[in-house]
């Protein structure tokens, strides 16, 4: 429907499209959902495989063996999951992580809503994090920037968020306050 409306607007409306560049157009587009597809898959790929190692799994295990201290476990836990946001998209790490590292979670008595807005933070940062970050290549190839360009004026905000990431680490009332006062966590 998008791609009706905008050749819609374009050729009728805006007049900024003409026919004759309807073919260019196409190609161009099919070259670039090409690219992102090739990337999604690759990251399908690696989560499948990840899964299949049960990777996920024996870190866990090993993160929940090694302290007793919440504190430290939400820091290793933010660590492994900012390292899969890396190389893994972001539903396909969802589905792969959470069933494992939730009962972590639950074990040192974390808030789940907490936990939860930990996990999606983590892995957002993760997918814009050089030189792996996903979302940097489809980034790099959409707008027709090189990644290396890229990955450097990224780093002011990777930095940002970095460090918001380390205030909902360290004060998780930050993550919680306002679904508390909504009433949807205790």
């Amino acid at each position: 429907m998008a791609v009706a409306y905008a050749l819609f607007v374009g050729l009728f409306l805006t007049r900024g499209l003409k026919w004759r560049q309807l073919l260019p157009v196409f190609v161009q587009s099919g070259v670039v959902t090409a690219a992102v597809l090739l990337i999604v898959s690759m990251a399908s790929i690696f989560s499948w495989l990840l899964t299949i190692l049960q990777i996920p799994q024996t870190i866990a295990t090993m993160i929940s063996t090694m302290t007793d201290s919440p504190s430290v476990v939400v820091i290793l836990l933010a660590v492994f999951i900012l390292i899969c946001g890396l190389v893994i998209d972001t539903l396909p790490a969802l589905i792969i992580l959470v069933p494992v590292l939730g009962p972590v979670g639950d074990q040192f008595g974390l808030d789940p809503m907490y936990f939860a807005i930990m996990i999606v933070l983590n892995l957002t940062i993760g997918m814009i994090t050089p030189p792996v970050g996903p979302v940097l290549f489809v980034v790099s190839t959409v707008g027709r920037v090189r990644l290396e360009t890229l990955s450097r004026a990224i780093i002011p905000l990777l930095l940002v968020e970095l460090f918001v990431l380390a205030l909902v680490i360290a004060f998780p009332a930050i993550s919680t306050a306002v679904p508390r006062l909504f009433g949807l966590t205790h």
